[in-house]
């Protein structure tokens, strides 16, 4: 978790994602939608590196939470 400090709109992941459909964003609690089809929205994954851009900076203060959404793939293991 992150504090914004009102002007910062880039922020680095701690390891690369596929897509930020793999993302899950939050403000304060409050899910982000992140921008697709060439519709701008809260934030977009920056392609070909692990850092995210908000459309405009968080206020001062707000919590960010950005959180990879694992997943478990079949085990056909014994």
């Amino acid at each position: 978790m992150i504090s914004a400090d009102g002007s910062t709109t880039v922020y680095n992941l701690s390891q690369p994602a596929p897509n930020s459909q793999s993302l899950l964003v939050s403000l304060n609690g409050v899910v982000q939608h992140p921008s697709s089809d060439g519709v701008t929205r809260s934030y977009e994954l920056i392609t070909g590196s692990n850092t995210i851009e908000f459309s405009a900076a968080p206020a001062s203060g707000v919590e960010i939470q950005i959180r990879h959404l694992g997943f478990a793939g079949a085990n056909s293991g014994d």
